[in-house]
């Protein structure tokens, strides 16, 4: 219920339904938390199917457990020059 709830606030804050990240977005964005320094590589697991690459597991750092705020928009952190270009246009 609670999950509903949340869905509902966040469609009438941006006015449009929530979408379901591709995988490139989530790639993107492990990316980005490793590069600011809020995750750690924990450890690695091989996979269950023959010839896919092991799942990396992570963990919060020590950075990322001091500033949460970080988690909300890591682009604007990792390029705050372009984030500003970009946002001055709109």
């Amino acid at each position: 219920m609670a999950f509903q709830e949340d869905k509902k606030s966040l469609m009438s804050w941006r006015n449009q339904p929530l979408k379901t990240g591709t995988y490139q977005n989530f790639r993107n964005y492990i990316w980005w938390l490793r590069k600011l320094g809020l995750i750690e590589f924990s450890r690695e697991k091989p996979s269950k199917i023959p010839g896919l690459q092991p799942r990396r597991y992570y963990k919060l750092s020590s950075k990322g457990k001091e500033k949460p705020d970080l988690f909300c928009n890591p682009r604007r952190d990792l390029y705050p020059k372009s984030w500003k270009k970009s946002n001055a246009r709109a």
